[in-house]
């Protein structure tokens, strides 16, 4: 008798449809994570950057502002730097740009503060918010707020989609 090697017609077609609707049902769910793991990506690059430059303030001694790239603009990008008269503004002589971050991509954003300036103490002078609307808000991909408080501690909390 003669042994066979290789696969049916029949196997092939049916290892194809099985595999075709695990695909289906698969990659929709992988979008979704990759679409929240960017919002998270960009929403903990500005709690690190705002943490950042509290810790820049206190270890300076110095007031540090963090600054968006476009006129109140946050969607642009960002940066931190010296604010040595405590202005709002790094780009007086003598003060030095910390740290440059890149645009945001993945979520529409919208934020009180034209510019967020630490004070030498690592305080601010007014409590600020930032708020993430994912391009596809659901309930495992929700609104984020980002607050820094009087004291300088940033926090997050999530927020049902509106």
């Amino acid at each position: 008798m003669k042994t066979q090697a290789g696969f049916t017609a029949l196997e092939l077609i049916i290892t194809v449809a099985l595999a075709a609707v695990i695909l289906s049902v698969g990659v929709p769910s992988f979008r979704a994570v990759m679409g929240s793991n960017r919002n998270s990506n960009e929403i903990n690059n500005l709690m690190s950057a705002l943490s950042l430059a509290r810790s820049e303030a206190i270890s300076r001694g110095l007031c540090i502002a963090v600054v968006p790239l476009t006129d109140n603009d946050w969607t642009g990008g960002w940066m931190l730097g010296t604010d040595i008269n405590c202005n709002g503004s790094s780009a007086d002589a003598g003060e030095i740009t910390i740290r440059v971050y890149d645009e945001i991509r993945a979520s529409s954003f919208s934020a009180q503060p034209g510019t967020i300036v630490f004070q030498p103490h690592g305080g601010l002078a007014a409590a600020q918010s930032f708020t993430f609307d994912p391009h596809r808000c659901t309930v495992a991909n929700p609104q984020r707020i980002i607050t820094v408080g009087l004291s300088g501690l940033v926090t997050l909390q999530r927020a049902p989609c509106p």
